[in-house]
């Protein structure tokens, strides 16, 4: 019959033992689940601060496009626009050198 205290003994050492282990999961839940929190409120406002950036791109192409309609005799069209570079323009101009010395 001296068994059994120690039994008991044992078992609620284990028991709380159990108990600190779970709290000590809790603990660590719940810090999980505010990182969270945080990580989806910073997630929500870029996709807010995205949105109204791309909403005002579209206003302004929008804006750009009703100009351009209206004002069709002045519009400006990069189609066959060429472009040079410093080095490339240089490099053209040796066809005809310069006469300053």
């Amino acid at each position: 019959m001296t068994d059994v205290p120690d039994l008991d003994l044992k078992t609620g050492v284990q028991i709380k033992e159990a108990l600190q282990v779970q709290l000590d999961v809790q603990r660590c839940l719940h810090e999980q689940l505010e990182i969270q929190r945080n990580l989806q409120l910073r997630i929500e406002e870029q996709g807010k601060q995205l949105k109204m950036m791309f909403d005002q791109q579209q206003r302004k192409t929008n804006s750009l496009l009703m100009s351009q309609t209206t004002n069709s005799t002045s519009t400006f069209s990069t189609e066959n626009l060429e472009v040079s570079t410093a080095e490339e323009f240089s490099n053209k101009n040796t066809l005809y050198p310069s006469k300053i010395s």
